[in-house]
């Protein structure tokens, strides 16, 4: 058996998918309004932007690729671990030590 460190990305993806297999319907839709708000609330995003290693637009990019994923793939992605997805479709999100932008202020309403 691998160790987390000798796991590939996609290896990491398909236990997390395993792990929260009922969590998935509701993180995807989670991505479509993280991505609408990215795309709709860009005046006041840029203006509050901190984040030194990628810019809004950079962002923006991202969130368009992920909308674009999840929309083309959305049922499929809920129910399988083991889609033949393109590589090149999936962005990869530099991660950064605490939140990157301001999308929400409060508790998360469900």
């Amino acid at each position: 058996m691998k160790t987390i460190e000798q796991l590939t990305n996609i290896d990491k993806a398909k236990i997390i998918f395993d792990l929260f297999k009922e969590e998935i319907p509701e993180f995807l839709k989670y991505l479509q309004s993280m991505a609408e708000k990215i795309a709709h609330d860009k005046d006041e995003l840029i203006a509050n932007w901190s984040n030194p290693f990628l810019s809004y637009h950079q962002w923006l990019n991202l969130a368009e690729q992920v909308s674009a994923t999840v929309k083309r793939y959305g049922k499929n992605l809920e129910k399988s671990s083991n889609l033949d997805i393109p590589l090149h479709s999936i962005p990869v999100i530099p991660l950064q030590k605490g939140p990157v932008i301001p999308l929400q202020k409060g508790p998360v309403k469900r």
